[in-house]
Order: C-alpha cells, then sequence, then structure tokens
C-alpha cells in the first residue's frame, strides 16, 4: 500500500472496477499512517477488506481503528458447516451481528458446496468466495472468461 507503483496501478483499476484492497491478518499491519493512507486510495474509489478474519493476528480493535468496508470470514469456519456443526455456525452468527453494528460487508471464503452457500445465506451473507464458482486462474484465463461473458 505504500509502494508509489501499487498506489499508480491501484487509481488506474479504479476508474474501470470496483477495487478491493485485503489487508491479511495473518501479517500484523500496525502503521501510524495506514488510516491516512487509505484515505488516499479511497479518494480514487478504493475500498479495504479484512481477509482471513478470525485468524493469524486477529485482533478487534483493527475493526475500530481503519475503516474497512469487507469483512472476509476465514475458510476454516466456513469448512465446519458442511457437517452441521452448531459452533461453527453459532460463531458465523457472531460475526454476522458483529458486521452489521460495524456496517461492514461480509465475504465468506472457501465456499465449496451449495449447502455451505445457503445455510451462510440464511445467515445473511450476501458474498461468496470459493471453488463453488471459480478455482483460482492466471490473467490469461481470467481475460478469457471475461470475453466469453461479454
Amino acid at each position: 500500500m505504500f509502494e508509489p507503483k501499487v498506489y499508480a496501478l491501484s487509481k488506474r483499476l479504479a476508474q474501470h472496477c470496483r477495487l478491493v484492497l485485503e489487508f491479511t491478518e495473518s501479517t500484523p499491519f500496525i502503521r501510524k499512517d495506514t488510516p491516512e493512507k487509505m484515505q488516499v486510495y479511497r479518494q480514487h474509489g478504493v475500498e479495504f477488506a479484512i481477509d482471513d478474519y478470525g485468524t493469524g493476528f486477529s485482533a478487534p480493535h483493527y475493526l475500530t481503528e481503519y475503516k474497512f468496508d469487507y469483512l472476509k470470514i476465514d475458510k476454516c469456519f466456513i469448512d465446519n458447516l458442511n457437517d452441521n456443526k452448531e459452533k461453527s455456525t453459532h460463531l458465523i452468527e457472531s460475526i454476522v451481528f458483529l458486521a452489521k453494528k460495524l456496517n461492514l460487508e461480509l465475504v465468506a471464503e472457501g465456499v465449496e458446496t451449495d449447502i455451505q452457500k445457503n445455510i451462510l445465506k440464511t445467515l445473511g451473507i450476501r458474498y461468496f468466495q470459493g471453488f463453488l464458482f471459480y478455482k483460482p486462474m492466471d490473467l490469461k484465463a481470467f481475460s478469457q472468461l471475461i470475453a466469453k461473458s461479454d
């Protein structure tokens, strides 16, 4: 985020699409000037997500100190939904409640089955990411997919 090349590319991309930059919780991102830098990006329409919420260096204070638009629920919580594990469902319900109170959109990561997607929809989640939709692909494959949809 502090690299001039990343900033220039983000400004360019944000003119053509909804650009969401992700902060991962696998490493700490504490830096005093981060909120100000985020605001500079926001002036160009860039949004922000906190990735892998609930794992790694997860700390609730990140949600109050930094202005995020999206909270991405880590796959490890989604995986257990197939097994009808009540604790996983309750945990996700708590994250949904927190996100609503903080005015954050939720993205469920690692959605691999229709069962998971339907449970998550029932819990109020609108955005999904995972193998149920597409596997990771390189830029060439993605470009071909987009060309087909036009």
